[in-house]
């Protein structure tokens, strides 16, 4: 039996209804930084984000009291720079705040915010234990610091990324469809490069003389620095898996992070321990300081230990009102006691118990329950929220200038900077003769906007060439004004006083560089296309070959550090038309990829009639010396739309994909033509194995537009593998009722790729994925009736990335391809290793066209990971699969513990699946850890908390075939051999008598917690359903046959 389409589900064939957003979408006539689109945001988090001792106490209210929100946190800055328009505010971000409390925040806000801004996930680390153990009250030894460090490297692996997922999956309902989600990070503490922190302060909180205290040293400041640094990597990851989860485009603008650490301590030098500081505060000696800190001189606390021995007062007062001394902590039973360790353990943790590991972050100490004056510290002070506060506007910005289609604008500059971009470590760079002409006609030609002040102009030149560079102007500060003098003087500084006089680059290549004029910025960018030797190329070079062919002759050319800018049209080409006359008979110029083992850019095949060798090679003695004539920039064809650069460090659609290699993608570009016939117009789709276009079939039909998925070429077994699935479904009776929700496969070519060869399949074009579809309604959620609708096909590898919908109406895809035709950019960046182009995806295709969503109904695709699965025996009964099938979040159970799957693995894929078009969030969510690796035991562990502890007859089964051996074996990204599902998933999971190893992972979950979305009539209808799809036992899953008669659909 073959097992390919197993269920179709067709219910529902009127007009679903949808629900209107309030929120137009955004202007494109507004500058990005116009922020009146901001009428409804909120404030939640931690300390961070209610600004624990920066200014004064919000308001009186006894919540800002109690949650320390202090009036000049970067909140307020927001608040202040938003504007009047604002008229739904709310900051209810707390101190001491944990993630689990954090989520309760999001859970509390109501729906169609426009902005929302949170710190998080400090508080899960058992931060105050560390400051305790090793800072502030250092009494314990060395080996308890590192083991509460330990502990905190523990909790980020293993419980911060879900705690983060946590409340993105709430923070993202509570936003409209423009919403923008801020996560603003941390920043290190402390610098590292002496010891004087170490040997001149004194950290002791506050100072424990004549007990010995433990050093702040180099390696524990670089190992609390870690701790930030891995903290903020887990929110960064768990952010970008987001991104890949719910939708490879909507988090990327919707959720951005504001990373202020960087700048905070390498540009402004503001953390502790700063060389030349003072210990005291605030420092005289360090004005940049960003954080709160006691005085740590010597002087200051050897005068505390001398009131130590006169205290008589035994009283501990923890007011928010006293003045900002510490008297009343001297005074308290902590200096007086002989021993200081066991008071102020107690005084920290009055209970008495110690904080369990499974209560990471429960901060009954510094910063929590102690007076304002002491909990400020280690947290950012004025202007450290002053730093946050910028970062996060420039999220916002960021994430509106997506929305709007422009570029996000640099920060206002008043003052004067003059850098060289090559000490920063650039590598792209071109030449100084041509940079010196195009400035020049750059300047000439900037027409400047009228009546419009901080305006920008950018011009890029020699695009799709090793020379590819641009020019730019960046107005400020309300500057409106354009001189042509003051241009190209800008111009000419940066390109010769940069990288100039350097016996490592004797042909001055040029790296670009930038100069701030007080309110005008002037910068030169090179983005070479093509990736260039390193080292520079030191001198020009080249060979030339030639074959004799009946009447002409063909000779072979490579060259470097000329023609690299005019596809050799200004340079080669007249200059052997010169010698031959019209015996010139073919021309083919290419610039390679990469140079070749010689260092060369270009490869050039000609054909010419009586030309001999020693005549080519004077042809490119002379070129040597000229390298460049007649500089003209070369004009791309219209069917090629330019392109505008992407940051190197800025990911783009397939850099997202786990075990990413470039090499291993087909280097497709828009205009190119494939197979003779279908030329590339946009990137729609991308993947781990594939890129999708958009073509068009100039050949054979000039109307007809397809989508091409061009697979990559590391598996070849697996490209074949899907050729073939879709040339049997294609055979299949087209009158199957359920074809229409089959993607139309059309037919299939091979293209020659750098490396290999590349499978390539064409389909009938639709409109975009279900998750992408799923966005344009209210809360990101379908309605009940539409999801009981769309319920429909389940194969091996079903998630809402290979589920797409179809046109509304023939209008739209011709509007959508004319007008990339007529665009003028396509955003794109070239790989730095293999200089192949990645184009951006655009694969929204508008709004929807409300009369004519009657026709829009789910298509399957993407069938690479389909099997096939044979009958076997006497009574023909399906053979069980064993190898590895389904993505992470929906894999069943029987597949995890090897006990062969059939049909039924479907069902509880289906079964998953739902909460994605339901809640619009995952049923499984902590099933990888913070470096994107599965974790089986994680999994099973929430399946036990939703469904109960698995029958003993499925572990015996388990048991029995978990070291059933595969051939072949199966190697993974990463280059592992696994042999079978005990060495592939790990295991055994369970003990003899059926008891899970891995308790402490059962989260405090129930199914019927999981649906908060519906009513509760609605609610036991689903569960009835949704019970016979997630059962631990494949033979107890209703088959779709069965499910289709189900109450919940047919109401």
């Amino acid at each position: 039996m073959i097992w390919l389409i197993f269920l179709l589900v067709i219910l529902v064939t009127g007009s679903p209804d949808i629900n209107t957003p309030p929120h137009d979408p955004p202007s494109s006539d507004l500058p990005i930084t116009d922020l009146t689109f901001v009428r409804k945001w909120a404030a939640i988090g931690d300390s961070y984000t209610a600004g624990i001792g920066a200014g004064d106490v919000w308001s009186d209210k006894k919540e800002d009291t109690k949650c320390s929100r202090y009036d000049k946190s970067y909140v307020a800055l927001l608040k202040h720079v938003l504007g009047p328009q604002v008229t739904n505010f709310t900051y209810t971000a707390c101190s001491g705040a944990r993630t689990s409390d954090i989520y309760t925040q999001a859970q509390d806000l109501d729906k169609l915010h426009d902005l929302i801004v949170l710190t998080g996930g400090g508080n899960d680390l058992c931060l105050s234990d560390i400051i305790t153990t090793c800072i502030f009250l250092p009494f314990n030894s060395e080996e308890k610091c590192q083991k509460v460090i330990e502990l905190a490297q523990e909790n980020i692996k293993f419980i911060l990324g879900y705690n983060v997922r946590r409340i993105l999956e709430v923070a993202v309902s509570k936003v409209n469809a423009f919403g923008i989600i801020v996560w603003a990070l941390y920043g290190q503490f402390f610098n590292t490069e002496t010891d004087d922190c170490e040997k001149n302060q004194d950290w002791a909180f506050p100072g424990l003389a004549p007990f010995d205290a433990l050093p702040l040293t180099r390696e524990r400041r670089e190992k609390l620095n870690q701790l930030v640094t891995d903290t903020n990597k887990v929110i960064k990851k768990t952010i970008e898996d987001y991104v890949m989860d719910k939708g490879k485009y909507f988090p990327r603008v919707h959720i951005r992070t504001a990373d202020w650490n960087d700048f905070m301590k390498d540009g402004l030098k503001g953390q502790y321990c700063v060389p030349g500081s003072t210990g005291k505060y605030p420092d005289p000696m360090q004005p940049n300081l960003h954080f709160f800190k006691p005085d740590t001189t010597y002087e200051r606390h050897t005068e505390l230990k001398a009131k130590r021995d006169n205290i008589t007062d035994t009283s501990f007062s923890s007011s928010a009102d006293t003045n900002d001394t510490l008297s009343s902590f001297y005074d308290s039973i902590l200096y007086r006691s002989p021993n200081p360790a066991a008071a102020a353990l107690y005084e920290l943790n009055p209970t008495g118990v110690t904080l369990p590991p499974g209560c990471p972050g429960d901060d009954k100490g510094i910063g929590f329950g102690l007076p304002d004056r002491w909990g400020k510290y280690f947290h950012p002070n004025e202007l450290g929220h002053k730093t946050i506060a910028s970062f996060v506007l420039d999220g916002i910005y960021a994430a509106r200038a997506d929305f709007l289609g422009k570029r996000n604008p640099i920060c206002s500059r008043g003052f004067e900077e003059f850098r060289c971009w090559q000490n920063d470590g650039r590598r792209d760079y071109a030449s100084a003769d041509l940079l010196n002409k195009n400035y020049k006609t750059y300047c000439k030609e900037v027409k400047p906007p009228k009546n419009t002040a901080n305006w920008k102009d950018e011009r890029w030149f020699h695009q799709l060439t090793p020379e590819t560079h641009s020019f730019s102007i960046q107005l400020s500060d309300g500057a409106t004004h354009f001189d042509q003098g003051h241009c190209m003087e800008s111009f000419e500084r940066i390109i010769n006083s940069c990288d100039g006089n350097d016996p490592k680059n004797p042909m001055n290549w040029k790296f670009g560089g930038r100069w701030t004029r007080g309110s005008y910025t002037y910068e030169v960018n090179i983005a070479n296309s093509f990736k260039r030797p390193w080292p520079p190329t030191r001198e020009v070079g080249g060979f030339c070959d030639s074959s004799y062919k009946f009447w002409y002759q063909r000779y072979d050319m490579r060259g470097r550090g000329w023609a690299t800018w005019d596809a050799g049209q200004d340079t080669l080409k007249p200059a052997i038309i010169s010698c031959v006359g019209h015996g010139l008979t073919g021309w083919d110029f290419q610039y390679l990829d990469q140079p070749d083992s010689d260092g060369n850019e270009w490869v050039l095949h000609l054909e010419a009639k009586y030309l001999t060798l020693s005549e080519m090679q004077s042809i490119i003695r002379a070129l040597k010396r000229i390298r460049f004539l007649r500089a003209k920039p070369h004009q791309l064809s219209r069917s090629l739309s330019t392109t505008t650069s992407i940051p190197q460090y800025e990911p783009v659609d397939e850099e997202f994909s786990p075990g990413y290699d470039p090499k291993h993608y087909y280097p497709a570009k828009p205009g190119e033509v494939l197979a003779d016939h279908y030329r590339l117009l946009v990137k729609i789709g991308w993947g781990s194995g594939s890129t999708v276009w958009l073509a068009r079939d100039v050949a054979r039909h000039a109307e007809r537009i397809v989508a091409l998925k061009i697979l990559n070429n590391n598996n070849p077994k697996g490209a074949d593998h899907e050729r073939r699935i879709e040339e049997h479904i294609a055979k299949q009776t087209p009158s199957h009722r359920g074809r229409p929700v089959i993607r139309s496969y059309l037919e299939n070519f091979e293209l020659a790729g750098p490396i290999g060869k590349h499978i390539c399949l064409a389909y009938e074009p639709s409109r975009e994925p279900l998750w992408l579809y799923q966005r344009r309604f209210e809360s990101d959620r379908f309605t009940l009736p539409m999801v009981k609708a769309y319920i429909l096909i389940i194969l091996a590898d079903l998630k809402l990335d290979n589920i797409l919908i179809t046109f509304e109406n023939e209008n739209i895809l011709p509007r959508f391809v004319k007008e990339q035709e007529e665009a003028q950019s396509m955003q794109c960046k070239t790989d730095s290793e293999t200089g192949r182009v990645i184009y951006r995806c655009h694969n929204n295709f508008g709004p929807l066209d409300p009369s004519g969503l009657g026709n829009i109904y789910p298509q399957i695709t993407d069938f690479g990971a389909a099997t096939l699965l044979g009958t076997g025996g006497d009574d023909g009964a399906v053979q069980l699969g064993t190898r590895p099938i389904q993505p992470d979040y929906y894999r069943a159970p029987e597949v995890i513990l090897g006990c062969g799957w059939s049909y039924s693995a479907d069902i509880w894929n289906l079964g998953v699946m739902i909460w994605n078009i339901l809640e619009g969030t995952e049923l499984f969510t902590q099933v990888q850890d913070a470096e994107g690796t599965y974790l089986p035991e994680a999994h099973l562990a929430q399946m036990i908390a939703l469904l109960g502890p698995p029958p003993k007859k499925l572990l015996v089964m388990s048991e029995s075939m978990a070291q059933v051996e595969w051939s072949p074996a199966i190697t993974d990204e990463r280059g592992k051999i696994f042999k079978n599902n005990r060495e592939y998933f790990g295991g055994p999971f369970f003990d003899e008598e059926g008891n899970f190893f891995y308790n402490d992972l059962i989260p405090a979950r129930k199914l019927e917690d999981a649906v908060p979305s519906l009513e509760a009539s609605d609610k036991e209808a689903f569960l009835s359903f949704i019970k016979q799809m997630l059962t631990w036992l494949p033979e107890e899953r209703k088959t779709a046959r069965q499910l289709m008669e189900h109450p919940f659909l047919n109401d």
